[in-house]
């Protein structure tokens, strides 16, 4: 008789089997999915951006090798698809290392499940300092000189002394904050706010360190000394109404306008609002010029201490006239030999616009109007004649023709009657 088989046994094979099955179904599926949305690994476009991490209040970095990152992620395709920059973090931990240059590994972690991460570089080389803080005097630093006759009091500054922050090294090569004043022409006093320049022994600007207080108020007076006094000059032209006929002034430029004199306090009370040149001769100029002059003191208790002659640009233009001209012959230039022209009309006018004295200068023999036949064979033709000047002449002057075209007829004059029928 056969033995049966203990129901606790055939429970145990059932349960055997069943998770045998359901592995076997576990391993059908991955390798099902798996096939569907395999597993990839690729490099992001965009660099992530390195967080250093450590105490800021009492170290500070000077330098790193990097501060951005190549991302490199793998995981399932579909996961991958949705990656952007913005769903990792690269990180560096420096709070437990001294001052010093150092190798970090960096740490990237990503925000979105099922994938892993890494970087390129996957370390930095970074320099660490002690933070550090010191004061420093404020020195006053003149770009330029004010005006001759012209003094400065004592500058008035809101601040002698500012705190310099930043690396340790950096700090302590500051040796003053800069506060820099222009006095070129400043004639009236300053008053302003100014920014401070951190400077190292040698004059250089040192950077990445910064100032607090960073600008300070300043406040200098200027002012004339009392044995100087600032007068205008102008120019002393003779002759302008006596300029050569058909010329005008057209421009008068000078420099420096005003002078500065020393002298009693007498005579400085009296003195004019203006001082003149030396005279400057226009009557017998015809063109642009420049001339030196001194200035003429009214009195010799006076000394000029600034410059003490005036340059003076003087501009004179010939006057723009018309001028018109009849009966001007035409004259043929050109006509091919055995061949006659005749031309309707033989006269012409011409209207000149130029300087008025080279209008004067020209006379009627002078001028002619020229038709330029050359190449052309019998016919009928309407030709536009060319004014004759001398060449000096005819580049002053602008010319019209009056009429603007000429009637030409030219015939061959060895053509038999027949052919010229």
């Amino acid at each position: 008789m056969q033995q049966s088989i203990p129901v606790r046994k055939r429970i145990i094979n059932n349960i055997v089997w069943f998770a045998g099955s359901l592995a076997l179904a576990f391993v059908v599926w991955l390798f099902a999915v798996s096939a569907r949305d395999p597993i990839e690994e690729r490099r992001l476009a965009e660099r992530a951006d390195i967080q250093f991490v450590f105490d800021n209040e009492t170290m500070i970095m000077t330098s790193t090798s990097s501060e951005t990152a190549i991302v490199r992620a793998r995981g399932q395709r579909s996961n991958l698809s949705l990656l952007t920059v913005e769903d990792i973090t690269v990180s560096a931990d420096l709070s437990e290392l001294p001052p010093g240059t150092h190798q970090v590994l960096l740490k990237a972690d990503s925000r979105r499940d099922h994938i892993s991460v890494d970087t390129v570089p996957r370390q930095v080389t970074i320099g660490l300092e002690l933070r550090e803080s010191r004061l420093v005097p404020i020195t006053l630093d003149y770009a330029g000189e004010l005006p001759a006759g012209f003094v400065m009091g004592e500058p008035q500054v809101s601040d002698m002394q500012t705190t310099v922050r930043g690396a340790a090294s950096l700090v302590q090569s500051v040796e003053a904050a800069s506060l820099q004043i222009a006095l070129d022409n400043q004639r009236s006093p300053i008053v302003t706010s100014a920014r401070l320049v951190p400077l190292d022994a040698e004059g250089s600007v040192v950077q990445n360190v910064t100032l607090e207080p960073a600008t300070v108020d300043v406040s200098i007076s200027v002012s004339q000394r009392p044995d100087v006094r600032e007068v205008s000059v102008q120019p002393n032209l003779i002759g302008v109404d006596s300029l050569p006929e058909g010329y005008i002034l057209t421009g008068l430029n000078y420099e420096p306008r005003s002078v500065l004199v020393s002298g009693p306090s007498t005579v400085l009370e009296s003195l004019p609002e203006t001082f003149f040149t030396a005279p400057i001769e226009l009557s017998n100029q015809t063109a642009d010029f420049e001339v030196s002059v001194p200035v003429v003191l009214p009195s010799r208790e006076l000394v000029i201490i600034s410059g003490q002659t005036i340059n003076v640009a003087v501009g004179i233009t010939a006057q723009t006239a018309n001028r018109q001209f009849d009966g001007v012959p035409i004259e043929i230039i050109g006509l091919g030999d055995g061949y006659t022209a005749a031309i309707t009309p033989n006269e012409v006018t011409l209207l000149i616009t130029g300087p008025q004295p080279t209008l004067d200068a020209l006379r009627q023999q002078d001028l002619r109007a020229i038709l330029d036949l050359n190449g052309l064979a019998a016919g009928t033709y309407q030709l536009s004649p060319e004014p004759s000047l001398a060449l000096e002449q005819l580049s002053q002057v602008r010319i019209s023709v009056l009429p603007a075209s000429i009637d030409v007829r030219i015939e061959d004059a060895l053509a038999t009657p027949s052919a010229a029928n």
